[in-house]
This record gives structure tokens, C-alpha cells and sequence, in this order.
């Protein structure tokens, strides 16, 4: 599974290039990609900003709608620009170099610009989501991933449930009891 700093590097990477890019066309190789929302609507929208929400990739766009991505075990996205120069992050398979599309690709996004976003996935266990912001919102709350680790203003202490720092005197081990 992509790690959260993968996603963190590719949303930096992806918020240096994406934001004013229009999707000028739109290839749905898996349908069974996205769980709600209709990835052909994609086409003519205008990317505003792109976000993480723990190990979330939100993309967010101008007419207040959001895509939003989970790569679960084997997801990949890349983005390659018309100087061939490309952002990766994910799953090692396909490599980070190999020709794209790939047989495991999932979805190609176009852009104004020429550039190419794909979604490649060898196990097809990813998952988008196309909703108004709101429903994202409300969505990405509803998975309770609790404060993010990149962001968080919360000291160790804080996080601790009470009698955690009580002595280490006891024993370390719990007896079974024979059967």
C-alpha cells in the first residue's frame, strides 16, 4: 500500500502542476474504479487544488466538486508532462519509467497542456470518488482517520490514555492460564 509520505509527494508534486489545468479528455479503463460519480463528467472540469487527507488524494475543482482517490495495496498515479519529465508515487509496479499506458492502467486523464495522469493498478483493488465537495467532506470524516501525522499541533503527551506512564514495576508478561 502507498505509504503516506508517497501520497504527501505525489500531492506536492501534483499541486505544483495540476492547479488552472482543464481535463480535455477522459479514459475509464476499469469501471469498477469508481464507486460514485461518473468519470466521464471529469472531462471539462478545471483543477483548483490538489490535497491528502491521511492516505486520501483529493483533487479539488473549481465548480466545487471533488475526486478523490485511495491506491489500497497496488495503486499508482503518475503524471507526465510534454517534456516527458513525470511525477510517481505508489506501487513500484509498473516502474516509475516504464512505457505508460500499462495493461494494469485504470485511468488516463488529458489536459489542456498536453500532460497525462494515470491511474495504474496491477491488483484493481483502487477506488475514486467523484462528489461535491460537502459529500467529500462528509466522506473523508467518516473514515475517522483522526488527526493527520504530517499536520498534527499535539504533543505525545496529549495522545496518551491515562496511567500510561504508571511504573514498570509489573510484569511484562500475562500468564496463560493451563487448559
Amino acid at each position: 500500500m502507498p505509504e503516506l509520505p508517497e501520497i504527501e509527494t505525489a500531492r506536492r508534486g501534483l499541486q505544483e502542476r495540476l492547479p488552472g489545468r482543464t481535463i480535455t479528455s477522459v479514459e475509464l479503463l476499469l469501471p469498477k474504479l469508481f464507486d460514485a460519480g461518473d468519470a466521464i463528467s471529469l472531462r471539462g472540469r478545471t483543477i483548483e487544488r490538489v490535497r491528502r487527507h491521511a492516505k486520501f488524494l483529493v483533487i479539488e475543482f473549481t465548480d466545487g466538486w471533488d475526486l478523490v482517490f485511495h491506491f489500497n495495496l497496488a495503486g499508482q498515479i503518475t503524471h507526465e508532462n510534454l517534456a516527458g519529465e513525470r511525477i510517481s508515487a505508489g506501487h513500484p509496479v509498473p516502474a516509475f519509467d516504464a512505457p505508460l499506458p500499462h495493461k494494469s492502467t485504470r485511468l488516463i486523464l488529458t489536459f489542456d497542456d498536453g500532460s497525462t495522469l494515470w491511474v495504474t493498478d496491477i491488483r484493481a483493488f483502487s477506488h475514486a470518488w467523484l462528489l461535491p465537495r460537502p459529500e467529500a467532506e462528509a466522506f473523508l470524516t467518516s473514515k475517522n482517520r483522526g488527526p493527520d501525522a504530517l499536520t498534527a499541533r499535539i504533543t505525545p503527551l496529549e495522545t496518551l490514555p491515562s496511567g500510561c506512564l504508571a511504573s514498570k514495576s509489573r510484569s511484562q508478561h500475562t500468564r496463560v492460564p493451563s487448559q
